[in-house]
């Protein structure tokens, strides 16, 4: 993976992405950041479907004890969760499989959590020795990426669950949408594959097979050519991510940040978005295999919570956040996701002022530092 420095500028950005169709395709997946649910947390959405059978969602703590999943079995919604590897399930009286839409929300309120389909709910609780959640992975919707291990998967089985097929829109942990992270043979919905030209610097974009494909790819030259507008940011993006290609990309979301991977020159560049663009660039071609790497940039805004950066593929990557105003750091070098949190000694980083971040890697060891604070 290339990590590469940059600095950054920050002010607000909103926007606000359709819901995903997902076509029941073998492999496919969908990935947000991860859900804070430890101890207390609410997460929604909208759905319809056809299937009796499917995997709506999935996150667990990276290959131990703890995971939720919530899959439609026999039509009805099934949640299964783990905490300490003290298990338990609940399942809906509704069936869900009737092509209507349904509203589905989970509630955590420590060992006990709670299923609402359609403003009814039902709950339980496990009784293990540790009272809250591990939470290490992020959340994936509608099917798990093929290239996490099995080491990796607290529950291994869910690679064999049937992909979900049909709609999914308005997901929301508490009153937030989360940040998307990527996905992968998931077009949105109401849109075709090319409704929004994926192809840069005027390719043609066909659907074949399913998927889009371009007529006459054509690398990426410069800056320029990586601005779209506002309206095809969340389109565009989902192409990026849903590609083979080793893309680093960056999204703009409601209530996060719109960010920019720039070039591998050690130059500082400063960008300043007005929430009408964003950057993505391929490192593919040049990637990294030094046995250490360095990211740092410089950053200031007055949100509490945003994306800085994303950069890498599904089980392998770095991802750099504003949470609560502290810098959230999640890197996972495929054996697993680990977390790192800086917070300043007095106040918040989302105090308007410049703040200067540094991650460097050595081997497989990682260390990142805010204005000289580990």
């Amino acid at each position: 993976m290339g990590l590469v420095g940059f600095s950054i500028r920050l002010q607000m950005f909103l926007s606000t992405c359709l819901g995903l169709e997902f076509l029941g395709t073998p492999g496919q997946w969908a990935r947000y950041l991860r859900w804070d649910a430890s101890t207390r947390g609410d997460l929604s959405f909208q759905f319809k479907m056809e299937a009796s059978e499917a995997l709506l969602l999935y996150f667990d703590d990276g290959g131990y004890c703890d995971y939720l999943q919530l899959s439609v079995v026999e039509g009805r919604l099934q949640l299964g969760f783990s905490i300490d590897c003290a298990e338990t399930t609940v399942v809906s009286n509704r069936r869900v499989d009737d092509g209507s839409w349904h509203f589905a929300s989970l509630s955590r309120y420590n060992l006990r959590t709670v299923l609402v389909l359609d403003g009814q709910a039902k709950a339980d609780e496990v009784r293990p020795q540790r009272v809250f959640m591990k939470i290490v992975s992020d959340l994936f919707l509608g099917g798990v990426p093929q290239d996490i291990r099995n080491g990796a998967l607290t529950l291994p089985t869910v690679r064999n669950m049937q992909p979900f097929r049909g709609t999914i829109t308005d997901l929301k942990y508490g009153i937030s949408q989360p940040l998307f992270l990527g996905s992968l043979k998931v077009p949105l919905e109401s849109e075709g594959w090319c409704t929004v030209n994926p192809c840069e610097n005027g390719g043609t974009c066909s659907v074949v097979d399913g998927e889009p494909v371009c007529d006459a790819p054509k690398p990426n030259t410069g800056a320029a050519s990586a601005v779209k507008r506002s309206t095809t940011i969340c389109q565009t993006y989902c192409r990026c991510f849903g590609s083979n290609l080793n893309l680093a990309c960056c999204v703009m979301a409601e209530n996060y940040f719109l960010f920019v991977l720039l070039t591998t020159a050690r130059e500082e560049n400063v960008a300043t978005f007005r929430g009408s663009e964003y950057f993505c660039y391929d490192l593919s071609q040049n990637p990294s295999r030094a046995a250490s790497d360095e990211i740092t940039l410089s950053f200031k805004t007055w949100q509490r919570n945003g994306l800085i950066l994303h950069t890498g593929k599904s089980a392998d990557y770095v991802n750099l956040a504003l949470k609560d105003g502290a810098v959230s750091l999640v890197i996972n070098l495929g054996s697993g996701a680990f977390e790192a949190i800086v917070e300043p000694v007095n106040g918040k980083f989302n105090d308007n002022s410049w703040h200067d971040v540094k991650v460097t890697r050595n081997l497989r060891q990682v260390t990142i530092s805010v204005d000289g604070i580990d």
